[in-house]
This record gives C-alpha cells, structure tokens and sequence, in this order.
C-alpha cells in the first residue's frame, strides 16, 4: 500500500515538475532564438543628401568570409586615421549621417557600415557582440589593405556602442572608442527586448535568464556571461568616451555607470539628463555633444 502510494505521490509530483520545466527550457529557447534575429530596416537617405562625397564598398567579416558587410566610405584629407562607426540593434549605417556631417571638418574619412544580419549586409544571425566583433576587424582590415589606414577610432550607438567596447582590446590599431547608450550585461536586457518585440511579459522573461544562457551555449556556442564591456575596457590603455541618458527607457543609465567604473583613466562620461528615451542624446544636446566628441577624436587621433 504504501509503494502504492509513493507511486501516485511520485506522479503527482514529477509530470507536473516535467512540463513546467518542458515550458521553462522551451521559452528559454524560443526568447534565445529571437535575441539572434534583427529587422531589417534598409537605408533611405544617403551620405549626398548631407554634402558628404562618399563610395560604396563592402568587406567580408574576419571570422566568416561568407558574411559580406556593406559600407559606405566617407573620404577626407586625412590619410593615416579614419573613424568606423557602427549602429544600433534593427538599425542602418545610416543613422547617425547628419552627426558625420558636422565632424567632417576634423578631416578624418570614416568607414560606416550596416553589421551583419542590419541593412544591406549578409542576412545572417546578430552576433551578440560576441561573433561580430568580426565585423569591426573585418572594418579594420578593409582600412588596412584597401586605404592603407593603420589606425582607427570606433564610434557605436546602442548596441553598436557595447560591440565596439567588446570589440577594442582585440585589435591594437584601435586609438579610441566613443560609445553611445551602451549595455553591460545582455541577459538583464533580454527581457525588456522579449516584451517589445513579442507578446511575452517581461516579468515572465526576467524568470529565464538561467536557461537563456544555456540555451545561447548549446545552439550558438556563446557565454552570455562572457558579454561584459565593462570588463573589457579596463584591458585598454586608453581613454574611452561614454555618452548615456538617465532617462534611458531601453538600457538603463546603470550599464554606463558600470562601464564608466572600469574605464580608464581620463575617460569621459557625458551624462545627461532628460533626454526623452533611448540613444537621444545627440538630439536633444546637439551643440555640447558634437562640442564634446569632436574634443575626445582630436585627443586621440592626433
């Protein structure tokens, strides 16, 4: 009677444990998958429309000469140094064209492309700041060969400002890092993008960073854990610029703040206030933010 018992006690227990772990790992799996996908959003305005000469070129990624990343290269009167710019997640190369505009008469050409997976590159999976940061050397490499450019400054907004954060101490002809609005930890991330692209509360993808991590190891072969840019940038020996909003609404300002903790000395943290959401900053303090960087890019390309 009593193994009877243990049984149906075993039972009871076990099959509903088995499918609440079943819907654990399954959406574990499914909000995975969904953090490696990007809409694409093609370009509608182009370097001419900003009196900017410009050619169309394209590289291959350095960890993957089957991933074709289109660019746009921005020439200048500087022939040593150039700048490479990368956009946020869902965005383009061309985002941020008005701000090159107005930094051309600091006389560096820059190199602006659409990283893999955005745009007009190959359409493959985000890289997580993980895989891409092949996409910044594979730029680095287009600069090397093609234009005869040994030394760079990386500029990124949002999730192009923490690849070019992961991506600086891998490449030594990296002089200087400018990011905007960047992420330290993506699994804290996670759920606020699950919420926005899906119909999945966030409170219900918070409770799935466990199996988030696992699921991205086993099918990726990436350690979300490894995502870190503010570790990252204490490898430097330079300093670095970090522009965020307090009022961040998408990544809020305590990733900078974490980064900042760990950047090296002299670097700048342009922290301002009320800007009304996520990477607004260059729109609502134009003036100071151009004022500011076009300081930090003289100091470090000099």
């Amino acid at each position: 009677m009593k193994n009877i018992l243990r049984k149906i006690l075993q039972k009871r227990i076990l099959i509903p444990s088995g499918i609440i772990l079943g819907i654990y790992f399954g959406l574990s799996i499914y909000v995975t998958m969904l953090s490696f996908q990007s809409i694409v959003n093609v370009h509608t305005e182009t370097p001419s429309q900003y009196n900017l000469q410009f050619e169309k070129v394209e590289f291959q990624a350095a960890d993957n000469p089957e991933i074709i990343l289109q660019a746009w290269w921005l020439p200048n009167k500087n022939e040593n140094q150039a700048i490479i710019f990368a956009h946020g997640i869902d965005a383009n190369r061309a985002i941020r064209l008005k701000m090159f505009s107005e930094i051309y008469d600091l006389g560096y050409p820059a190199l602006l492309f659409d990283i893999r997976g955005h745009g007009e590159s190959t359409k493959t999976k985000v890289g997580l700041t993980v895989k891409d940061i092949g996409d910044i050397n594979g730029a680095i490499d287009y600069l090397k060969k093609e234009r005869n450019i040994d030394q760079v400054l990386l500029f990124g907004t949002s999730y192009g400002a923490s690849l070019v954060l992961q991506s600086a101490h891998t490449n030594q002809s990296v002089k200087g890092v400018v990011a905007d609005a960047p992420f330290n930890n993506l699994v804290d991330l996670l759920a606020g993008e699950v919420a926005r692209r899906t119909p999945i509360p966030s409170f219900i993808a918070g409770q799935l960073s466990h199996g988030i991590i696992w699921s991205a190891r086993l099918y990726e072969g990436i350690n979300m854990r490894q995502i870190n840019p503010a570790e990252n940038v204490n490898k430097l020996d330079y300093p670095i610029m970090l522009i965020h909003c307090t009022d961040d609404d998408r990544i809020p300002i305590n990733h900078a703040d974490e980064i900042y903790a760990l950047s090296p000395k002299s670097s700048t943290y342009l922290r301002y206030e009320n800007c009304g959401g996520h990477d607004l900053a260059y729109e609502q303090y134009q003036e100071n933010y151009i004022k500011e960087i076009k300081k930090y890019i003289l100091a470090q390309l000099n």
